[in-house]
């Protein structure tokens, strides 16, 4: 049975009276296209996307008398141009299986995090073989088609240049509020700039009670850091991201060892080393911190 741009001629018929089909399309089609077309022969029979193995591909869906049964093949397949299409069948029952092009990139994407979207566990548990499918189309478009911008990639809720901005902020909160052992430089350690990039990126670090730790950051991110500038950044102790806990330490900071050494400047600035009621209050204040820190 032919239709008005889809030709078939009949292979050899084997002992089940079916066929393998030589088929021949009269311009390009999508995959869409020749579905719409052949749903107009009334027949029934199965389309898949090509998969060795699988069969009638995969994924697939079951079409009868003019109509889809069931979900149909998913939509980013549907307007994919047919590279090749494989047909067999026999009396009114057709198979065809279509051998299309890769994701693109864009494609790749939009078809991840709409996976990554899905909220209910159980749906996502049914959805794992089609997740790997789709990541291996994804890296199979990202081969052929580099990303451009890399930060752009998302995991369906951010991209990577919206958690690096946030990643910004929320350091230079930290910085900002520590200043006196927060620095930044434009170089590391060994004099050279960061990453050879002349200037480009700056490394910004603080020492925490339990060891330093670094970030490095774009240039127009420099203003923001408010603390003091090095010309070259200190020597890295190997400290890892897995070291991004030593920030929780600042939050442990002793604060009464800040308020006494603040009483005890006030102490030495008197002018005289005489006995004043002021002066005794400030060595009160001494005493009573001394007695908390010590647990008494």
């Amino acid at each position: 049975m032919n239709t008005k741009n889809i030709y078939i001629s009949y292979g050899k018929i084997g002992s089940d009276e079916t066929a393998r089909y030589n088929i021949t399309l009269a311009k390009p089609m999508t995959v869409g296209e020749f579905i719409t077309e052949w749903l107009t022969t009334g027949e029934w029979g199965y389309f898949g996307i090509h998969k060795p193995g699988a069969i009638f591909g995969d994924p697939q869906c079951e079409y009868k008398q003019g109509k889809i049964i069931g979900k149909g093949l998913p939509e980013e397949y549907l307007n994919k141009p047919i590279k090749n299409v494989y047909g067999s069948g026999g009396w009114s029952n057709s198979d065809f299986e279509f051998e299309v092009e890769g994701m693109t990139r864009e494609e790749a994407k939009k078809t991840i995090s709409k996976m990554l979207s899905v909220t209910d566990l159980t749906v996502r548990a049914n959805m794992t073989e089609q997740m790997i499918e789709a990541c291996h189309m994804a890296i199979k478009a990202l081969e052929q088609e580099p990303c451009e911008d890399m930060g752009e990639i998302s995991d369906g809720y951010h991209t990577f240049n919206q958690l690096y901005h946030q990643r910004a902020m929320l350091f230079a909160t930290i910085v900002n509020e520590h200043p006196d052992i927060s620095w930044k430089s434009f170089k590391h350690s060994d004099g050279h700039y960061c990453f050879d990039e002349d200037g480009e990126m700056f490394i910004v670090g603080i020492d925490t009670p339990e060891g330093p730790y670094t970030y490095h950051y774009h240039k127009k991110y420099w203003d923001l850091f408010k603390c003091k500038e090095l010309e070259c950044g200190k020597e890295w102790d190997g400290h890892t991201e897995e070291d991004v806990t030593r920030l929780l330490s600042l939050q442990q900071e002793p604060v009464f060892d800040k308020i006494r050494a603040e009483i005890k400047s006030s102490i030495d600035a008197e002018d005289t080393d005489g006995y004043s009621d002021y002066r005794a209050g400030l060595w009160q204040a001494i005493k009573i911190i001394d007695k908390y820190k010590a647990g008494e």
